[in-house]
């Protein structure tokens, strides 16, 4: 347990909280954060999931839980939720760098290597140095939300991508509140 002191005097694990915990959002409570990975981040889930339906929320919740576990040199930086096609409900971490998603014999894949005898449709690359997310399209017809891609394009967050017969929500992890390096 490392215990530090904030600004306002509150006494907080800095190992499980990266600011006091205490000192919320002006309006935001604890029971309004989601936790990851041991650390708290003002992500509210009101904010996320404006106008989601209740699955939806709970895929997404579910998927934070699955990524507490990971090993810290192979951190997420964001999820692609599939909320529409043969694989709704399926959940595909995100990684520094560039993450392929690629069609193969048993349906979609997501990862951040290339499967042998894949045809590759698209790929999400995550750039630190700029906090930032694009989308690259390779083969295909790839739309994110209504625009059919025909070049790059960078990604803010809560976007519908299609893919094929997939429908993907992208949540990101890093961004301006927060960034594991």
């Amino acid at each position: 347990m490392n215990l530090q002191k904030c600004e306002k005097g509150h006494y907080y694990d800095q190992d499980k909280f990266v600011r006091c915990p205490y000192c919320a959002v002006k309006g935001q409570t604890l029971k309004d954060t989601v936790q990851l990975d041991g650390v708290e981040e003002n992500y509210t889930k009101k904010k996320c999931f404006d106008n989601e339906p209740e699955s939806l929320q709970k895929a997404v919740i579910a998927a934070m839980e699955q990524l507490k576990n990971r090993e810290k040199t192979h951190l997420p930086v964001g999820i692609l939720v599939s909320v529409g096609g043969v694989q709704r409900g399926n959940v595909f971490p995100l990684y520094y760098g560039r993450n392929y998603v690629e069609r193969c014999e048993d349906g979609i894949h997501v990862g951040d290597e290339r499967r042998q005898k894949a045809s590759l449709l698209t790929a999400i690359v995550y750039y630190p140095e700029s906090n930032e997310f694009m989308i690259h399209p390779e083969e295909g017809q790839i739309r994110v939300g209504d625009m059919l891609l025909q070049k790059s394009v960078s990604l803010s967050g809560y976007e519908r991508i299609s893919v094929l017969d997939v429908q993907f929500l992208f949540v990101p992890i890093c961004g301006e509140k927060f960034c594991w390096i």
